[in-house]
């Protein structure tokens, strides 16, 4: 076998060895299989998206709306 040869081969299992860690991990995605870590990035977008959306729901109602203790 070649030094060139065995360069080549070792690179390659590095490689495959790279991509088969990077999927048994979650970074790549499964087919058909959602990863607790993406589910968990998701659920916490969606909840500081709703944070976002009624900080700004209390913003557009306290300067729009009087509050009742200025009706009296």
């Amino acid at each position: 076998m070649t030094a060139f040869y065995r360069t080549m081969q070792r690179d390659a299992g590095d490689r495959l060895g790279a991509s088969y860690r990077l999927y048994s991990e979650g970074s790549i995605a499964q087919p058909g299989v959602e990863t607790t870590l993406q589910s968990d990035w998701e659920q916490t977008d969606r909840l500081d998206q709703a944070s976002d959306i009624e900080a700004r729901l209390q913003q557009a109602v306290s300067t729009f709306l009087p509050r009742n203790s200025e009706k009296d």
